[in-house]
């Protein structure tokens, strides 16, 4: 998690850099006559919805993590940090967001909406208590919750076709995830008989 938002804050600066503004589309390019969509493709190998995201998860941490607001740490870029500094940075930013995955840290930090129906936990919810509505059982609040699980790992999938984040990683963990996919996809097609 860490990582997006540090990649958040890369993004920021590049965004300032090209001297990027907000508003209508025309005022999305820099100097050069580039789009910010354009830009961030080129740079970074990833789309503007997803570079716009991981910005508004900077932003988000910001406001959580006092060392983001740092201005000597928001000209540097991150590589260039002195490693003492880069750590504190690391550590501060993995304790604002650890255990949490980034939908989660969206939902908590109001930059998403949860989905309808996420927060259902089951059980007779009206204050009276008298309704005749039937109580929901617990197999299908779980069967909810596999429903949802299933429609986020389909949005994600949708976003990395897109991205392809894999570029970026070694072999090996290229063909551990091509490993896990393809056993996805085997027990996926199986339900189909």
């Amino acid at each position: 998690m860490p990582t997006m938002i540090l990649a958040g804050g890369e993004l920021e600066r590049l965004h300032r850099l090209h001297g990027v503004r907000s508003g209508r589309p025309d005022n999305s390019r820099n100097g050069a006559g580039i789009k910010w969509g354009d830009l961030v493709k080129r740079e970074c190998g990833v789309s503007e919805d997803t570079a716009n995201r991981y910005r508004a998860m900077f932003a988000g941490a910001k406001k959580r993590v006092p060392m983001l607001n740092v201005p000597e740490l928001l000209g540097t870029p991150l590589g260039q940090l002195p490693e003492p500094k880069r750590q504190q940075l690391l550590a501060a930013v993995h304790k604002a967001t650890d255990g949490k995955t980034g939908q989660q840290l969206m939902w908590d930090w109001n930059l998403a909406k949860r989905p309808q129906g996420s927060e259902v936990r089951g059980g007779n919810t009206t204050k009276g208590g008298g309704d005749d509505t039937p109580e929901a059982s617990n197999s299908e609040v779980i069967v909810a919750g596999k429903r949802e699980q299933t429609r986020q790992l389909t949005a994600l999938l949708e976003e990395y076709l897109t991205d392809r984040p894999w570029n970026a990683c070694e072999k090996t963990e290229r063909q551990k995830l091509h490993g896990l996919l393809t056993d996805a996809a085997a027990a996926v097609k199986d339900t189909f008989k």
